[in-house]
């Protein structure tokens, strides 16, 4: 008997989808939709279900309420719900190993909360501080460029991580005293700090506690030094200049943030350098 070529392709195939079925079957696992974007909504939805059930969101509310002195208090902890489970079960999908659609996003909202025009997404809040001092050492800013020997202003009582970019750019640190209880420059001392090698100063809102903008922005403007704002304690931390209030980070020529876990928001590892400037924008892809 003539079996037409259609239906014989028809009947190959039924075997082999029944074997599969059977397979899904003796396994267990659920069967997966046929196109990849309806296989990713299942994925996806399957992994908010997971959230939901087996990591609801923490109640540090009732922790509050029901604190009992003399108990451990713990500064910072894992904070998210199924957005943060299916952002990164969707990007894990599209497995790329380089910056695509959710870094793109990242960087237009992280810019758009700082309130500059350009921010760039690193690896560590240390590697954003060396970027934007390395970024300074640019020969296309010409006689603002940080130099080897030049001098970089920032305090003595400070972060590892401020300092270092400084010594690794073969710049020359020269240190600043803190004040207390904040533990930020004492701006009284800047003068006495400054000298006709000073290119830069690099200060830390230290523990989200902003230094003094004021001052420190009218010595820098005063001398024409770069002002970088190491805002990886800070990020959400105001500040109000002349009437105008706004995030600290936004005053200098350069910030930073840093996306380490104990910080504010957390990419697991991560941080990044933001600016207004279309120049050092430029170059932190190329340092990077």
């Amino acid at each position: 008997m003539f079996i037409p070529s259609d239906c014989a392709t028809i009947s190959a195939k039924q075997p082999h989808q029944e074997r599969e079925r059977e397979r899904e079957q003796e396994s267990g696992e659920p069967q997966l939709a046929k196109s990849e974007p309806e296989a990713r909504a299942q994925i996806i939805s399957l992994a908010r279900q997971y959230a939901r059930q087996f990591h609801p969101l923490h109640d540090f509310d009732h922790e509050s309420a029901n604190f009992v002195k003399g108990e451990r208090v713990s500064y910072a902890g894992r904070c998210f719900d199924e957005r943060e489970i299916a952002a990164l079960v969707d990007a894990s999908l599209e497995f790329w190993l380089t910056p695509v659609r959710y870094t793109e996003s990242f960087e237009r909202n992280i810019a758009a909360a700082i309130g500059v025009r350009h921010a760039f997404f690193c690896s560590s809040g240390s590697n954003a501080n060396l970027l934007a001092i390395s970024a300074l050492t640019s020969p296309q800013l010409e006689d603002r460029r940080l130099r080897v020997g030049d001098e970089v202003i920032t305090v003595a009582a400070g972060f590892p991580t401020t300092v270092f970019p400084i010594v690794q750019n073969g710049a020359v640190p020269v240190f600043v005293d803190v004040t207390l209880p904040t533990y930020n420059i004492d701006v009284s001392r800047l003068e006495a700090a400054v000298s006709d090698k000073t290119r830069a100063v690099i200060l830390a809102h230290t523990l989200g506690n902003p230094f003094d903008i004021a001052a420190v922005k009218s010595f820098c403007d005063r001398y024409n030094l770069w002002l970088i704002e190491d805002n990886c304690d800070a990020f959400g931390s105001e500040y109000t200049l002349d009437g105008q209030t706004k995030p600290t980070g936004s005053f200098g020529d350069i910030g930073t943030l840093s996306f380490y876990p104990p910080h504010h928001i957390t990419t697991g590892e991560g941080g990044a350098v933001f600016t207004s400037n279309p120049q050092p924008r430029r170059d932190f892809a190329q340092f990077s």
